[in-house]
């Protein structure tokens, strides 16, 4: 599982990488299950980290006013901070 931020993370399974807000819950059978909530399934790790970008441009925004200027300033950190984390060792395994 590779942690984000803002609670995000990214898992996988033998199909496809799940983007989304870990939340483990105890089935009715006892067994700790890891559920995501607000997941997106992606075909690559890339598809699912530019998923991951998108939602955080649009929160940014969210309903606040801003120029385009600060919206592409914004846009360029969380660009920045996703590459930051590509360049970390535990990532990099």
């Amino acid at each position: 599982m590779i942690k984000l931020w803002d609670g995000y993370v990214i898992d996988s399974d033998e199909y496809q990488f799940v983007l989304g807000i870990p939340n483990p819950k105890v089935g009715k059978d006892g067994i700790l299950r890891n559920n995501v909530e607000k997941a997106t399934y992606h075909p690559t790790l890339g598809k699912a980290l530019e998923s991951f970008y998108k939602k955080q441009t649009r929160e940014c925004m969210g309903n606040k006013e801003m120029t385009l200027a600060e919206y592409l300033q914004s846009a360029s950190e969380i660009e920045e901070r996703i590459r930051a984390l590509v360049q970390e060792p535990e990532f990099k395994e």
